[in-house]
């Protein structure tokens, strides 16, 4: 009994060992992520989805979804509308709106986020949502530089106008970032005045 536990006692603990590494190493994904594999800071592959044991110390992988990603964008301003008939008048305004993104060439996508500052290893979920806070970022100072150069009857009648401008200031971006960017829409427009200009 003791030469058999002396044999089978070994075997157990290399099969205990290699379970555990399997647990933290052992990575699969469906074709729905981008998957970029770097071995030494290295990028040695990059593919759609697949299964993959990665070497400690060695291996990395960045993952990013490959599907249409909603950006959701609120901006609330106090706005002068010059191009009114009541010059001067001043509205707090509040608009709502999204659009979708797409990472079409991943690659591209991480080595401009990593050129913003980010860290090497960090995770693509996080790169995804930066660059998405980012975007939203440039659609509200468009749409305030917009909003003062328009009138209110454009801004609330007619926003299909200031998203076709919204998408080509994104569209702008595209290839720097490897994305797509579509199907924006100003889903909620708010106007309140805060104060009437009075003739002198």
């Amino acid at each position: 009994m003791g030469t058999i536990l002396y044999v089978v006692g070994p075997l157990i603990g290399v099969c205990v060992i290699i379970l555990v590494l399997m647990k933290l190493y052992y990575r699969s994904y469906t074709s729905r992520y981008h998957i970029l594999y770097f071995r030494n800071g290295v990028l040695h592959h990059q593919n759609r989805g697949g299964r993959y044991f990665l070497i400690p110390l060695l291996d990395d992988i960045i993952v990013m979804d490959a599907g249409l990603i909603r950006a959701d964008f609120t901006m609330k301003e106090q706005i002068v509308f010059f191009k009114d008939q009541e010059i001067g008048n001043i509205k707090a305004i509040e608009m709502e709106g999204f659009f979708s993104m797409q990472i079409i060439d991943p690659l591209k996508f991480y080595q401009n986020s990593i050129s913003e500052g980010s860290e090497s290893n960090i995770l693509g979920s996080k790169l995804v949502t930066a660059t998405s806070n980012m975007l939203c970022d440039l659609v509200t100072t468009e749409l305030r530089r917009q909003l003062t150069n328009t009138t209110i009857k454009t801004a609330y009648q007619q926003p299909e106008k200031i998203e076709e401008e919204l998408t080509e200031k994104l569209k702008l971006q595209e290839e720097s970032l490897g994305l797509n960017i579509s199907n924006l829409k100003i889903s909620r427009v708010i106007f309140n005045l805060l104060y009437e200009a009075t003739a002198i």
